[in-house]
């Protein structure tokens, strides 16, 4: 038996391909949740997008320093001076899987409905006196009213 690699459809290509069908994004969503803590992973995303978010916590902090009970990080760069990749970035933008959370916590219309309100409502005590410091980006998948999630 002969085992072949499949072919590596090159990043270029890929993006190239979207354009001509008149998708021309600027921003990246890592699926399933992974590879925002990857390098090389970031190093790829960042050629081609402006920015990229994942689905690990319900606030995005507009400043890195919100993220103080993660790290002690102060400088939003992508990378450290000494080439090591920031916890908080451009390429890491946090969000909330909204129907990941009904599946996971087997959430009924209600109790999903009430979750909704409390991220959407989490940003609150971050922004104070007119400051925006946090907003919560809140992901969808399948919506509409196929009677599916």
């Amino acid at each position: 038996m002969i085992l072949r690699k499949e072919p590596r459809i090159s990043d270029r290509k890929v993006k190239k391909c979207l354009q001509e069908h008149g998708i021309n994004t600027t921003s990246f969503a890592y699926p399933f949740d992974r590879g925002s803590d990857n390098k090389t992973v970031v190093n790829i995303v960042s050629k081609y997008y402006e920015l990229a978010r994942t689905a690990s916590s319900p606030l995005t902090f507009l400043n890195c320093d919100g993220w103080k009970d993660k790290s002690i990080q102060t400088d939003c760069r992508t990378y450290t001076k000494n080439g090591k990749l920031n916890y908080a970035n451009q390429y890491s933008i946090k969000g909330w899987s909204h129907d990941l959370s009904r599946r996971v916590n087997s959430y009924d219309d209600p109790a999903l409905y009430d979750r909704f309100i409390q991220v959407v409502n989490s940003q609150s005590k971050y922004n104070k006196n007119g400051t925006i410091k946090a907003i919560p980006i809140i992901i969808y998948h399948k919506a509409g009213d196929q009677g599916t999630d």
